[in-house]
């Protein structure tokens, strides 16, 4: 799935779900009002929000667009908030819809959040088919699919992720590093050998293979 075929299907949903944090409270809610503009997400707010309120602590968010039949893109990256008149200017005539609920694009009450993405790869050309295991990389997978995965290196940032990423790589075809161990550790005991009596060759970085 590339880039094209990504905003081809976030036009045919609609509606995608916006997910911020400010570092201990996570927010989610659909958001209609987007246009891509030179690369970037755009999507308009209201200035007194929780969502633009999370972006000014921690400026990273991700979308969600997500069909009736369980496909779904996923898009995260650096996501700022811009009061600029430009970009107030510019979304609101890409986005007609706006005009509905903002009758003042100069509003201070009215910004538009501008989301630079995270590398979308397209398998299908680049890589034939395969997925390198990257950490920040997002691709759209229907259900049914099989995807093969190739090793390589991610970061576990925290206990549920870091064991979803130990997962992925023994997924995955060759030798992958995850770093973050420690997270795994201590929401898990006795995962690494748990996993081992279950077949999985797997052993802290710098260990010798025995």
């Amino acid at each position: 799935m590339n880039v094209d075929e990504v905003k081809a299907f976030m036009k045919e949903v609609g509606w995608g779900y916006l997910a911020t944090t400010d570092g201990g409270k996570v927010g989610v809610r659909p958001m209609g009002g987007w246009a891509w503009v030179e690369g970037e997400l755009w999507c308009a707010s209201g200035k007194p929000s929780d969502k633009v309120a999370q972006l000014e602590k921690v400026p990273h968010a991700e979308y969600c667009f997500c069909s009736k039949d369980g496909r779904h893109a996923r898009i995260a990256g650096s996501c700022t908030v811009s009061t600029d008149p430009e970009d107030k200017s510019t979304l609101y005539e890409l986005v007609p819809a706006l005009k509905d609920h903002i009758s003042d694009p100069t509003s201070p009450e009215y910004v538009v959040l501008r989301l630079k993405p995270d590398p979308v790869d397209d398998p299908e050309s680049e890589w034939h088919g395969r997925i390198p295991l990257l950490s920040g990389q997002r691709v759209l997978i229907r259900p049914g699919e099989q995807v093969p995965v190739d090793g390589g290196g991610v970061e576990g940032r925290n206990i549920r992720d870091g064991a979803a990423m130990v997962i992925a790589a023994l997924s995955a075809e060759g030798e992958s590093s995850v770093s973050g161990r420690g997270f795994v550790a201590r929401g898990y005991e006795e995962f690494e050998s748990k996993l081992q009596a279950l077949g999985a060759q797997i052993r802290p970085a710098g260990e010798e293979e025995g």
